[in-house]
This record gives C-alpha cells, structure tokens and sequence, in this order.
C-alpha cells in the first residue's frame, strides 16, 4: 500500500498510468513481466487467479479496480500483436 503517490486514469485512453514506484510495486506484487512486443505487463493464468483489486483514494473516495478490470480483453489481444492465450495488463508505467 502506497499512502501518497501520483498516477493517471484518463477516460481517453485504455491504460492506467501510475508514476514509476507505484508501477515497479504493481509490477513486483503482480509478479508481471513486460511484454516488449506489445508493450503491456504479462501475467500468467496462476497469477491472475492471485490479483488483488487496484483501489485507488482520490479525493476521500475509493476507486476499485477488480482483477478482471486491471486485464486488456482478451478478445483484442491479437489486434495490440498478442497471443490469445497471454493475459496483458492495463496498467503502465507514466513515465
């Protein structure tokens, strides 16, 4: 849990955009790696069983993000040039 940090959820793009240290502990709790050729963090079926909701607090009010909130559709991944059967994350780095 990170108390004070900065990030981006903009309604104009698809992607959650957290500054770098919130992103690297995201990273690191998920247990994602970064699929270079589509851009996007990877996870496998075993860890999306194990993602925890994404809250975010802006203002007073909490904003949560289930697991299957936090995932690209996994109808689109062959349009980004992904595997069906990887599971992509929609959350990024700012920076």
């Amino acid at each position: 849990q990170l108390l004070n940090s900065a990030g981006i959820v903009d309604t104009g793009t698809t992607l959650i955009l957290l500054a770098t240290d919130v992103y690297n502990a995201y990273t690191s709790a998920t247990g994602a790696t970064l699929d270079n050729s589509v851009g996007l963090l990877r996870i496998s079926s075993s860890q999306f069983s194990n993602l925890q909701d994404l809250t975010f607090n802006v203002g007073g009010t909490n904003f949560v993000l289930t697991p299957n909130g936090q995932i690209w559709p996994r109808s689109l991944n062959t349009a980004i040039g992904g595997s069906s059967d990887d599971i992509y994350l929609v959350v990024a780095d700012v920076s």
